[in-house]
């Protein structure tokens, strides 16, 4: 035999076997050394942690897995910090075994014997968890509640997972929590738990489009003074909009489209840091509050689909930040405030199925315009020819008016142009020629039901000619009057190129009293 063979066992052998399973009781057999210094010492720190932070271990389950795993195979040293990483990779154990991580979209790093704060997901400062960034990433269980341990954590996203339960009331204890992202996942309960009011530092709340059974918007809202972000669509919610929502002075963004709400929308002057506000399709009733035209940074306004009444006011001229200016289907009135003509920012106007009258708003300066739909209205006079001056207008709804004047001869310069609806109106004199260049990505242009005269021309059908340099592959839908009057030969736009032909209006504007267009064939 070799001479340097080994007499003596190693000094440094563990003094007990690694065993496969738990140890036989969790309860600690004295105060933990968080050393980790042997393994029976580890294994006494984990039953100590396990008892600190009040998780109950039962046979067979995931957490008696985590347990295992921490004990016996994860072969880091985690105790040299006093056991503070101890403590986080059990609690994050915890949460990979409840929520099927084996199955997560993404796992990287999970339970390896890396430094936790590289493993997906994680991101830590000094050593503590800070953030658990996990979206879309097929997390399936609850939210563990021994995530109320990591006393750093400032951000837990969990947006579009598998999540369900409630979430943990003890949670919002967090001196330093300042988002909460839950969107888009199963979880009932209550929302506005109290606690949830504690949480003072709170700047995000996320919870769209869960199963919440709150039902309404509890007036203690009003303590959350820091938050920024209230995003609660889709939570079951019914009621009004208390008051005191409006002391959240910081508020950015309040959304909350796809509820039960009802009531009118309350004064909301000293919400001055609005910038998003967004509670379409709901069942609000009364005006559009005047004080909505005071909030100067508001650069969305979100309220179709709701029982809107009366007029707009006068104070949207202030408005001179807003992109979108969304009040569809509700049962506004009256003519437009001559303020429009301040909102510069405009992207997108959409007042369709109202009762608004009067002229169009003087678009001028909307040099950022794409959408404008005001389609089923009264609105009454010309359509300004600087409409079509937008670089980038994509959509033009003006279907079902009361519109007068001839066509603007440049109405298929848009580059990105794609739909102009101009139905239903009493627009008259010939149909202009397309320019080269025009109508490069039309889809659907709509002229029926005008007083219009003279053919569709040679032009506009070229680009639907397959064999014209000017074919445009896309351009679909061609409506024109292009069908006889009723019992007559008269054919008001002659078309050889429409998709589809109408009979049109035989009586003037003074004389006709609303008889909707009659589709008479297809070619």
């Amino acid at each position: 035999a070799p001479t340097n063979a080994p007499t003596n066992a190693p000094t440094n052998a563990p003094t007990q076997p690694r065993s496969s399973k738990l140890p036989s009781s969790l309860s600690p057999t004295s105060t933990p050394t968080r050393a980790c210094a042997s393994q029976a010492g580890k294994e006494n720190d984990i039953a100590q942690i396990v008892e600190d932070i009040g998780t109950v271990v039962t046979p067979g389950s995931p957490d008696e897995a985590a347990v295992t795993w921490l004990t016996f195979i994860d072969e880091t040293n985690s105790c040299l910090d006093g056991g503070a990483a101890l403590q986080d990779r059990l609690i994050l154990a915890l949460y990979y075994y409840r929520t099927d991580g084996a199955n997560w979209v993404n796992n990287s790093g999970w339970l390896t014997n890396t430094d936790h704060c590289t493993w997906y997901g994680i991101s830590c400062t000094v050593g503590n968890i800070v953030n658990i960034i996990m979206d879309l990433n097929n997390v399936n269980g609850e939210i563990p509640p021994e995530f109320s341990k990591l006393e750093n954590l400032s951000i837990l996203r969990l947006y579009n997972n598998q999540l369900k339960g409630e979430i943990p009331s003890s949670l919002y204890s967090l001196p330093n929590l300042i988002f909460v992202d839950v969107e888009e996942n199963r979880l009932r309960g209550g929302l506005f738990d109290a606690a949830l009011f504690n949480a003072t530092s709170l700047l995000r709340l996320r919870a769209s489009f869960n199963e919440f059974t709150d039902g309404t918007i509890p007036p203690e809202i009003s303590s959350l003074t820091s938050l920024q972000q209230l995003w609660i669509a889709g939570c079951g919610l019914t009621g009004s909009i208390p008051s005191e929502i409006s002391n959240l002075a910081n508020l950015k963004d309040f959304i909350a489209y796809d509820n039960e709400l009802t009531g009118t929308i309350p004064d909301l002057t000293d919400l001055r840091s609005l910038q998003k506000l967004d509670l379409n399709n709901n069942k609000l009733t009364g005006p559009f509050h005047s004080s909505i035209g005071l909030l100067v940074e508001l650069k969305r306004i979100i309220l179709y689909e709701n029982f809107l009444t009366g007029t707009l006011p006068s104070t949207i001229g202030n408005l001179d930040q807003t992109n979108d200016f969304m009040l569809a289907n509700n049962t506004l009135s009256g003519t437009l405030p001559a303020g429009f003509s301040s909102l510069s920012q405009m992207v997108n106007l959409d007042l369709e199925n109202n009762s608004f009258s009067g002229p169009l708003p003087d678009y001028d300066s909307w040099q950022f315009l794409q959408y404008f739909n005001a389609n089923n209205n009264s609105l009454s006079g010309p359509i300004d020819a600087s409409l079509f001056d937008k670089a980038n207008l994509r959509f033009v709804y003006l279907s079902n008016n009361t519109l007068t004047g001839n066509l603007p001869s440049n109405f298929g310069q848009p580059l990105f142009l794609e739909d102009v609806w101009l139905n239903g109106n009493f627009l008259t004199g010939s149909i202009p020629d397309a320019q080269s260049g025009d109508f490069a990505n039309i889809t659907e242009l709509l002229l029926n039901d005008n007083l219009l005269s003279g053919s569709v021309p040679a032009s506009i059908c070229s680009l639907r000619d397959e064999s014209s340099i000017n074919y445009r592959s896309l351009f679909d839908t061609l409506h024109a009057d292009c069908a006889p009057f009723e019992g007559t030969d008269v054919i008001p736009n002659p078309c050889d190129c429409c998709s589809d032909c109408f009979e049109g209006k035989q009586q003037t504007r003074s004389t006709w009293h609303g008889k909707g267009p009659k589709k008479k064939e297809s070619k």
